[in-house]
């Protein structure tokens, strides 16, 4: 059984968690968790990549990206994950999204 087939996608759980986020995000992707799975268009779309993308966790945006997950998701409003990290406020994070859309 894949856990990612559940009715809300694991990974995003993970966005209110910031502490151990990346030590849990990467035990669901080894159990076969899909980092390109979406929330609902109601929830804003969000992928794993744009949660963490949104939320400036620098670490869980390069985890996810070098595990699979597409960086060049959006979100259900259109924000790629560069437009997503700069709001964020983390620049190390926007440098991150901004050189993953190169």
């Amino acid at each position: 059984m894949r856990i990612a087939e559940s009715a809300s996608p694991p990974l995003a759980c993970l966005a209110p968690h910031r502490h151990g986020s990346l030590r849990v995000a990467r035990l669901l992707l080894d159990a076969g968790a899909d980092p390109n799975e979406a929330t609902a268009p109601s929830a804003g779309g969000h992928t794993p990549v744009t949660l963490a993308a949104a939320g400036g966790w620098f670490e869980l945006l390069q985890l996810l990206v070098n595990l699979g997950a597409d960086h060049r998701n959006r979100c259900a409003d259109g924000r790629n994950v560069a437009e997503l990290a700069a709001a964020s406020g983390c620049a190390r994070t926007a440098e991150l999204a901004r050189a993953l859309l190169w």
